[in-house]
Parts: structure tokens; C-alpha cells; sequence
């Protein structure tokens, strides 16, 4: 813990378990590397390479990963609450059932990634890029996904509740039994999603034929 680690090449380095709580890694090479179940809360990632690194199961509460590198990484069952994921890049990253309650993941590239099951409760995922990500069961309550794209994604029975998604692309997205009360879906675009049985703002629930509107 309280390691300085910046800059150093640790690909594919074993670190399973490890306790780097407050660390310095950033810039650090860490593509490839072994994380799982590792200790990193408050730890200093920004700018890292963590692509194709395991942190399954890993603690990274309140960790600052802006700007890192972490497409195809393995987060499932991360706990990543509070941490800064400001324009990191998570493309094809996997999140199932990661804990990211009131993460800062604005501007962050997340095409492509599963996120079935992930808490991103008052998330902010600002201008974020969710396109083509799988995010079943996803827990967006009270997130805010102002200009975010996340078309052609599938939603299915996602949590929406009191989420702010003014002006987010929506296009072809699967949203079957989402949950949309008391959301703020001021000029979003819905052209091609499906709404069979999602709920709207006002508590109206969409027929099943509902393609782009709410019927």
C-alpha cells in the first residue's frame, strides 16, 4: 500500500490479491496483468494501460482511472464505487453484476461492454458512449446520461428510475421492460428502439407492439 508505482511496465504481472490501496500506478503498464480480487481503493491509475487485465472481484472504491486504458479488461464483480473513469476507455470491457454507484464515467467509452447486472446507481455517464453494450438488468436509477449514446444496445428490463437522459441517442436500442418513471427523456432520440413494456416517465406502461414510441 502507499507504493509508488508510476510508469513502471507490469504487464502481465501477478498481482492477485494484492494490497495497492492508495498506490501510485499511473502511466503504469499493466496490460495483461492478474488484479483479481486485488485491493486498489483510492489507488491512482489515470493514464494506465490496463487492457485485457483481470480485476475480477478487485476493490477499487473512490480509485482514479481517468483516461486509462481498459478495453477488453475482466471487472466482473468489481467494486468500483465513487472512482473517476472520466474518458477511460472500456470498450468490450466486462462489467456483469461491477458495483459503480455514483462513479464519474463521463465521456468514457464503454462500446461494446456487458454490463448485465451492474449497479451504476447516480452514476454520471455524461456524454458517455454505450453503444452496442449489453447492460440487461442494469441498474441506472438516478444516473445521469445526458448526451450518452447508447444505441443498439440491449436494456432489456434495465432500471431507469428518476435518470436524467436529455438529448441521449437511443437509436435501435432494445429496451423491453425498462423502467423509465420519473425519468427526464427531454429530447432523446428513440428512432427503431424497442419499447415493448417499458414504463414511462409518467407511469404509462408501453404496449408490446412499441417500436420507436411509446404506444
Amino acid at each position: 500500500m502507499d507504493c509508488d508505482h508510476s510508469g513502471r511496465d507490469l504487464a502481465k504481472a501477478e498481482l492477485g490479491e494484492a494490497l495497492l490501496l492508495n498506490s501510485n500506478l499511473s502511466g503504469a503498464n499493466l496490460s495483461g496483468a492478474d488484479l483479481s480480487g486485488a485491493d486498489l481503493d483510492r489507488a491512482d491509475l489515470s493514464n494506465s494501460n490496463l487492457s485485457g487485465a483481470s480485476m475480477r472481484s478487485s476493490h477499487a472504491v473512490r480509485a482514479n482511472f481517468s483516461n486509462a486504458n481498459l478495453q477488453k479488461a475482466k471487472l466482473q464483480k468489481a467494486r468500483l464505487d465513487r472512482a473517476i473513469l472520466k474518458k477511460a476507455n472500456l470498450t468490450k470491457a466486462r462489467l456483469q453484476n461491477a458495483r459503480l454507484y455514483n462513479a464519474n464515467l463521463s465521456r468514457a467509452i464503454l462500446s461494446g461492454a456487458n454490463l448485465s447486472e451492474a449497479n451504476l446507481e447516480q452514476a454520471n455517464l455524461s456524454n458517455a458512449k454505450l453503444d452496442n453494450s449489453q447492460a440487461k438488468l442494469a441498474n441506472f436509477n438516478k444516473a445521469k446520461l445526458d448526451d450518452a449514446d447508447l444505441s443498439y444496445g440491449d436494456f432489456t428490463k434495465a432500471n431507469f428510475k428518476g435518470a436524467s437522459l436529455m438529448d441521449a441517442d437511443l437509436t435501435g436500442a432494445n429496451l423491453t421492460g425498462a423502467d423509465f418513471s420519473t425519468a427526464d427523456l427531454s429530447d432523446a432520440i428513440f428512432d427503431e428502439a424497442i419499447l415493448g413494456n417499458a414504463i414511462w416517465p409518467n407511469h404509462k406502461r408501453c404496449k408490446p407492439q412499441s417500436v420507436g414510441e411509446c404506444l
